[in-house]
């Protein structure tokens, strides 16, 4: 008995010894550092601010205090550069990279210490990617169809094939995010595809072209003047010289407003030639512009050749259709005439207030049978700079009309509205008229005027 009491007095005194010694041991305890603000393996722009926190850290001892926090980066190819040290728990940092970079590898780190003794520390690290915006080359062909595209060091990022009619050639085209634009690269159309099928449409502004059948969903605006092509054809069937976006070419006309042809570039721009010789006629029957050899070799540049601006900005249809391009033409070359004349300071917009109607229509608004609107070749019109007496005398003058009306403002019950008509009427040559409706007065039941009928006379 006397051996066993002496082994239980042991055990107890080793018990009681020991707590003090576990008491100091978690008040050393080193703190855990914790970083928040940006995410671990995440990416950020250069440029971009953030707010670096290590208010989450514990100091794990019994006083309860972080005392320094400290912060550092490592940018790619430099030393760590310290940010910070001290009692703030937060840092504002601008991530940047080197400008010859498009992406980097950026180490953040927080180390913080508590007030233990000895002062213990701990230390959190965080990889991001920091890339910065990248400038892509897209190198063109002569059509304008995006080739290959190269970042700035000179590296293919991407590549497009594309059949001749504008379908891209499977495992020949590059179409990933680092190949950025990549449904805008034949001739600058939308590409639509249909999500599960092998359906594509390009989006040509107004128009939906099908590069499988090489066809326009919708007919080309200037059909009429191609009676020997389909009216859906993409670029006369030869799409490896001619792109058709507007089916729009630029236009030449002389300064007396006549029209001269046309380049086939579909760019929509007109132009004007005070010298004949300034242009001529290619093979191809586009217009070619002649070089001033001795003011540019390279043969592209004359100074008798003046563009004044794009078709809309001469001729403005309001909504309006007109089937015939000739006419279309003439309002444009009127614009031209009055400022070669002197009629107008600057190029005027003709705007178009009426264009093809149907008999039903023409009847409803009180023309006359047989009128040209019906054909296609009539427009209503008016310009921004003069008013419809000088508007219509000069569209006469002008020679670019057939017929010319001239609509007054008539105070009269029934009357048309005023404006100025013009027409390629095949049996007139260029005449005038101006509207001279007969007009009965009233006193009984009312007091006024109205139209008993519609008339014109020269003058």
């Amino acid at each position: 008995m006397k051996h066993l009491h002496v082994s239980i007095f042991l055990i107890v005194c080793t018990v009681v010894i020991s707590q003090p010694a576990l008491a100091e041991a978690r008040c050393n305890l080193a703190p855990t550092a914790k970083i928040t603000g940006i995410t671990d393996n995440g990416t950020y722009r250069s440029g971009v601010t953030v707010q670096l926190s290590g208010a989450t850290s514990t100091p794990n001892n019994c006083s309860g205090s972080i005392t320094q926090y400290r912060w550092r980066v490592l940018l790619p190819g430099a030393s760590w550069t310290t940010l910070y040290t001290g009692s703030n728990s937060t840092y504002t940092y601008t991530f940047e990279i080197s400008p010859g970079l498009h992406q980097g590898n950026v180490k953040v780190e927080l180390q913080v210490r508590n007030n233990a003794s000895p002062n213990l520390y701990d230390t959190e690290e965080y990889d991001v990617t920091v890339s910065r915006p990248q400038r892509v080359y897209h190198l063109k062909d002569h059509l304008g169809n995006v080739r290959t595209s190269v970042d700035v060091d000179g590296d293919v990022v991407g590549y497009d094939d594309y059949y001749p009619f504008g379908l891209p050639m499977p495992g020949r085209s590059s179409h990933t995010g680092s190949n950025p634009n990549s449904d805008y690269k034949f001739t600058g159309y939308e590409l639509d595809e249909v999500a599960g099928t092998d359906l594509k449409m390009y989006h040509a502004n107004a128009r939906g072209y099908d590069p499988i059948l090489g066809r326009f969903g919708q007919v080309d605006p200037h059909y009429d003047s191609y009676p020997e092509w389909a009216p859906y054809t993409y670029t006369f069937n030869n799409p490896l010289i001619f792109t058709d976006p507007t089916g729009k070419d630029g236009d030449y006309f002389a300064e007396d407003g006549q029209y001269i042809g046309n380049d086939g570039i579909d760019d929509d721009k007109v132009y004007v030639v005070s010298d004949p010789k300034a242009v001529s006629t290619g093979e191809d029957g586009n217009i070619v512009v002649n070089a001033e050899r001795g003011n540019n070799p390279s043969g592209t540049y004359n100074p008798n050749v003046t563009y004044v601006g794009q078709r809309g900005d001469l001729l403005n249809l309001n909504g309006n259709t007109i089937s015939s391009v000739n006419t279309k033409n003439g309002l444009i070359g009127l614009s031209i005439y009055m400022k070669t004349e002197g009629i107008t300071d600057n190029y005027s917009t003709i705007v178009v207030t009426g264009g093809d109607r149907t008999a039903a229509v023409n009847t409803d608004v009180g023309g006359v049978t047989g009128s040209r609107h019906i054909v296609g070749d009539g427009a209503d019109i008016k310009s921004n700079q003069v008013d419809n007496l000088t508007l219509s005398r000069a569209a006469n003058s002008s020679n670019l009309f057939s017929t010319s009306i001239y609509y007054p403002n008539i105070d009269a019950i029934g009357a048309l509205k005023p404006h100025v008509h013009v027409d390629l009427r095949p049996r007139n040559t260029n005449a005038l008229f101006k509207y001279t409706p007969r007009i009965q007065n009233f006193s009984y039941p009312f007091n006024g005027s109205i139209v008993t009928r519609h008339n014109y006379s020269s003058f």
